[in-house]
């Protein structure tokens, strides 16, 4: 069986890009987030059981879910990530006390989430940002983000299964005074794509070559209202 560091390490070798995503100031704190799966898209087989189900259960309904942005070490605005998997999980499973989710804000590329009979390791490998860390700018009201990162489900039975994808994202923000009373401050449409990676688990020099065509095809449109 292939440890996750053991993927990463090949991996890496198309890593590249900042340190993390940065975001302006009025981002910090919490949001009440309302997000939609708008569109659905498959090409190909794989994932094939997980795109049916979401297009069955998930295909223009609205989820809700809070989302948190805080200063790392250096001062500038990150998601959290930990916290936002946390949220995340809890609006679609409900609250769960046998998850554990292992994130530093200051190395945010890896994080971990322990569940019964199952681990999830997830990696950054390659970011951008259209402001990189320039985001202090008044005058700035649109920010485009892009993150390639690499998921390993292993359950401890036969090989881990590893999943490669890209998540770009559109924000588009306004002033407090801007924003009319019950209306959401920050958009956001999102497109979330699944690579297949197939994975040799006896070979050490493991590769993630297939990154031209996306096998399935998300997007969400998403509205953050202040808390």
């Amino acid at each position: 069986m292939a440890a996750p560091e053991l993927i990463s390490d090949a991996w890496e070798k198309l890593g590249g890009g900042q340190a993390d995503i940065f975001y302006p100031d009025l981002f910090e704190g919490c949001w009440q987030v309302a997000s939609t799966l708008v569109d659905v898209q498959q090409k190909g087989e794989y994932d094939a059981d997980q795109v049916q189900q979401a297009i069955e259960n998930e295909l223009n309904k609205t989820l809700r879910y809070e989302q948190c942005f805080v200063r790392n070490g250096r001062g500038l605005v990150v998601a959290d990530r930990g916290l936002n998997t946390k949220k995340i999980t809890e609006a679609i499973l409900g609250a769960r006390d046998d998850i554990r989710y292992n994130w530093n804000v200051d190395d945010p590329n890896v994080l971990r989430i322990d569940l019964k009979g199952l681990k999830i390791f997830t990696r950054v490998t390659r970011r951008f940002s259209s402001a990189g860390s320039d985001v202090a700018s008044p005058s700035l009201r649109t920010l485009e983000t892009s993150e390639l990162f690499e998921q390993v489900f292993d359950n401890g039975l036969g090989n881990p299964r590893v999943k490669a994808s890209r998540l770009i994202t559109k924000w588009k923000w306004r002033t407090l005074d801007e924003t009319p009373e019950g209306q959401p401050r920050i958009l956001a449409n999102q497109v979330l794509s699944n690579y297949a990676t197939p994975l040799d688990s006896n070979t050490a020099d493991l590769s993630f070559t297939n990154l031209s065509e996306p096998a399935s095809i998300y997007k969400y449109k998403m509205a953050f209202f202040s808390v």
